[in-house]
């Protein structure tokens, strides 16, 4: 279905989201390598950390991620406090970075990101690619 054409009811997307996020689990890196690493290789999977500032952590983000023996299709990080123009400093080798804008007026606290592999074909989709200070 082409949903470029279709307009988008906000209820729905929220309550969608709100079904997928009820389903989520958080597991431990010994649990994904011995028990999901298989199950991986054929299912999403989504990495995600509140990284508390890129400029700081981005290291050791990545330092966690070379523990696990899969890639993840994609990694999203949270609270970077950056701004798009600097996402390029903080690259992640076979992904490609979308950083959205932070919230001006606030130094800590803001700023998300999505490193998706190479290996998937993502289109940015604007309407559905909003940020408040509520989120």
């Amino acid at each position: 279905e082409d949903l470029e054409n279709d307009e988008i009811d906000e209820h729905d997307v929220i309550f969608s989201f709100s079904q997928l996020m009820s389903s989520c689990t958080a597991h431990r890196v010994h649990e994904i390598n011995n028990s999901y690493a298989d199950v991986m290789k054929d299912h999403m999977a989504i990495f995600f950390q509140n990284i508390d500032g890129a400029k700081s952590n981005f290291d050791s983000l990545v330092s966690s991620l070379e523990r696990f023996t899969q890639k993840f299709p994609i990694i999203a990080i949270a609270e970077t406090n950056i701004c798009p123009e600097q996402g390029g400093t903080y690259q992640i080798t076979d992904y490609t970075s979308k950083y959205h804008e932070k919230i001006a007026e606030k130094c800590k606290g803001t700023g998300v990101a999505l490193y998706i592999h190479n290996s998937l074909n993502a289109i940015e989709k604007p309407e559905l690619s909003q940020c408040t200070e509520n989120l």
